[in-house]
């Protein structure tokens, strides 16, 4: 988004240039506590303004490209579960191509909603079986001919 905004073809692009990039981020208060925070004017900067009512405080040890980075998937992941699917407790979630960070996100919001089983696909078996350690029921491979992959996708909704 910020790369689109600099090169005007967003349409919040700046009304006003030179501007400072970065719409969001991680900070620093001046009590050294560490916040994900929308800036009120640009993050990517040494001084920032950010509106304290809607800054998050950030736990020890996470990493800072981690923290700026969950917001973005979680809106891909838990919002779209929230919102466009409705989840409610017992559904059967269904996450195709899953073993990015959004999809990573996605099982575990799944489970922590309240989904009875969660059914993943993707192509990488190493990241399918870290999916199964997040709450995947199961993990189904698009490496494979189409006609099985069906045959999979049918015999996981019986």
């Amino acid at each position: 988004l910020d790369v689109i905004r600099a090169a005007g073809k967003h349409y919040t692009k700046f009304s006003e240039l030179p501007a400072v990039m970065g719409m969001d981020g991680v900070a620093k208060l001046d009590n050294n506590s560490r916040v994900y925070a929308m800036g009120i004017t640009g993050m990517m900067a040494e001084k920032a303004l950010i509106d304290q009512r809607t800054m998050t405080v950030l736990p020890d040890g996470l990493d800072a490209g981690l923290a700026a980075a969950l917001p973005n998937a979680l809106i891909g992941s838990d919002l779209a579960l929230l919102e466009r699917g409705k989840i409610k407790t017992g559904d059967v979630v269904f996450i195709n191509g899953a073993t990015g960070l959004t999809g990573s996100l996605a099982v575990q919001m799944a489970k922590l909603r309240g989904a009875k089983r969660v059914i993943v696909t993707g192509r990488d078996p190493i990241k399918l079986q870290h999916l199964k350690d997040l709450g995947a029921d199961l993990t189904i491979t698009t490496n494979q001919l189409d006609n099985s992959f069906v045959k999979e996708l049918i015999n996981a909704y019986n």
